[in-house]
């Protein structure tokens, strides 16, 4: 981030810890936008127009006329998503940028941008919003700065985590590997569950087992995903420090909704089972020919073994 911008960003904190403003709980309001698709918005086109630029930067542009959209935004601190929408009481937005990916924050550099404008910089791309005045900019930046280093810091804690972990195949002669992943911010886990029951109903064990990964609503991995540890068939017995194995289903999935933040999962994973290699599994809707119609079936291919199962109580 440039000195100067951080300069004021550092200043208005400053003013905050003797003065506290509501706003940035749920930071909201009117800002400009291009098409962030653009080309322009490359992050090598950003480059090279900087580099063959030899004027001193200067705020030039207005926003009248210009490609930029106004859009109204709304920053979710809880799980660093910028959503922004056509006008204020719409429901649904018209896109967002998970702040996940954002390495820094600077005054903008592309070429056509407007003044008191910001770039959201990620590896390949630039977003650039652009507030109606020098006060609203450096407000969205320090939000924005505020989400951007809580999410190195949670990422930074979750790496010295996966670090203390041993790997999958460091304990071969041993049937169960224990190991916990702690998830710093609220917000979806995406992660699918289910528990075991006969077609008669009766549990076969209370242990919670994973499915699948969800993806996010942009179509990206979630964070149970991206984080490399946790596999499919590895099994939830606790949440921070509470074991759920003794518990029915849905008490258990209310002890880990219900768990503080941050939140831990604990888990075992069966590596005999995991070491079985030709293994799928999954949620899919079978035809039945003789019934004429769709059944939704849990499917298990082992080898050469078909299984499935329908959907039981509690799970």
């Amino acid at each position: 981030m440039s000195k100067p911008l951080q300069s004021l960003i550092q200043k208005l904190a400053e003013s905050l810890e003797d003065k506290p403003d509501s706003w940035f709980n749920n930071p909201t309001g009117w800002l400009y936008k291009p098409n962030f698709k653009r080309e322009s918005q490359e992050k090598a086109s950003v480059l090279e127009h900087a580099n063959n630029n030899t004027t001193p930067f200067s705020w030039k542009r207005l926003i009248t006329g210009s490609p930029y959209k106004k859009r109204w935004f709304r920053l979710d601190m809880s799980i660093g998503i910028l959503y922004y929408f056509k006008s204020e009481v719409d429901a649904e937005s018209l896109g967002d940028i998970d702040l996940s990916i954002i390495t820094d924050i600077q005054y903008s550099q592309v070429f056509d941008a407007p003044e008191f404008s910001l770039d959201l910089i990620s590896a390949d791309r630039h977003y650039t919003v652009a507030a109606e005045s020098h006060s609203q900019m450096v407000r969205w930046a320090y939000a924005f700065t505020l989400v951007v280093n809580a999410k190195t810091n949670a990422k930074s804690k979750q790496n010295n985590i996966q670090k203390s972990l041993p790997p999958p195949v460091s304990v071969p002669n041993e049937k169960w590997l224990r190991y916990d992943y702690t998830y710093e911010e609220p917000g979806p886990l995406y992660l699918n569950v289910m528990g075991t029951c006969s077609r008669s109903g009766a549990v076969l064990k209370n242990w919670i087992s994973v499915i699948s990964f969800e993806p996010e609503p942009s179509g990206r991995p979630g964070r149970s995903e991206r984080g490399g540890v946790i596999s499919v068939g590895d099994y939830v017995v606790g949440v921070n420090d509470i074991d759920i194995t003794q518990v029915t289903f849905n008490d258990a999935m209310d002890k880990i909704i219900g768990a503080s933040w941050p939140k831990t999962l604990h888990f075992l994973r069966d590596n005999e089972k995991t070491r079985i290699t030709n293994r799928k599994e999954g949620w899919l809707h079978i035809y039945y020919p003789a019934l004429n119609r769709k059944r939704r079936r849990y499917v298990e291919i082992r080898n050469e073994n078909i299984n499935f199962r329908k959907p039981g109580p509690g799970g």
